[in-house]
């Protein structure tokens, strides 16, 4: 199973299943073709329908409180994972924001959207920021460290785990804890597909919080100089005046001026 199936290699697998179908009639090989060949092609639909929203979300504005609650409700969703969470850098102080977690409640996991800070990384999680590369482990009692998570004080028995990336620069990261069976290569390209999407809307809201400081610097200079300062958009409607315009134009209209 490759990162992605493309339209040209799914034909390709009907056509081998239409091909050999009369040979393996009634024996269990059939059977096992056809069920990989359903699960190849399941798998394959669910995750283009969970890229596809994603990528619809990221066109126009959306908080990254209700990005991460949706990578994480895809990612948990997919890879079967009872526990999880989504999280991005401060990029002022570099802590870890879990934006997104899962609680289990009465056997079903949930998203909720949670702002928490985390200030130093342990354990595994730990591990995956610090060397900015991905972990996935079905014996997490093997590995070096702790298999705490921020999550809190759980039990651990599988885990997987995908920084988030812009051109080598660690923006964030997605976890996912104790599937209902091992954890394997696919499931990792599918996060690491996500952990894509997620450093884009990390990229994004950091760009949107940016121009909207910028604005308001302007906005504030504008406010202090003596000169009349305004702005028009193309159809001529007004969109911003300083201090001195509307004083101004407020003169202009009571004929004052």
């Amino acid at each position: 199973m490759t990162d992605k199936m493309t339209y040209e290699e799914l034909e390709q697998r009907v056509k081998e299943l239409e091909e050999n179908v009369v040979e393996f009639k009634g024996s269990a090989g059939q059977l096992e073709y056809l069920k990989s060949v359903e699960e190849d092609l399941l798998w394959e639909v669910e995750v283009s329908a969970s890229i596809s929203e994603l990528a619809s979300k990221l066109i126009v504005p959306n908080s990254i409180e209700d990005i991460s609650a949706l990578v994480l409700e895809h990612a948990s969703y997919l890879t079967r994972s009872q526990r999880g969470y989504v999280g991005y850098l401060d990029p002022q102080t570099g802590y870890l924001v879990c934006a997104a977690t899962t609680r289990d409640s009465q056997g079903r996991s949930h998203v909720r959207k949670k702002r928490t800070v985390f200030k130093t990384f342990d354990g595994l999680w730990g591990q995956v920021l610090e060397s900015r590369k991905s972990l996935i482990t079905n014996t997490p009692a093997d590995e070096t460290g702790s298999p705490e998570t921020p999550l809190g004080p759980i039990s651990i028995n599988r885990f997987l785990s995908v920084p988030a990336l812009i051109e080598e620069k660690l923006v964030g990261q997605i976890a996912l804890a104790n599937s209902d069976r091992d954890y394997n290569e696919r499931d990792h390209l599918l996060v690491k597909r996500l952990a894509v999407f997620y450093a884009l809307a990390i990229q994004r809201s950091w760009t949107d919080e940016a121009l909207i400081e910028s604005e308001q610097r302007y906005r504030n200079l504008a406010n202090s100089l003596p000169q009349v300062v305004f702005e028009t958009d193309e159809k001529g409607t007004l969109t911003f005046a300083n201090r001195n315009a509307l004083v101004t134009f407020k003169s202009v209209r009571m004929g004052t001026i």
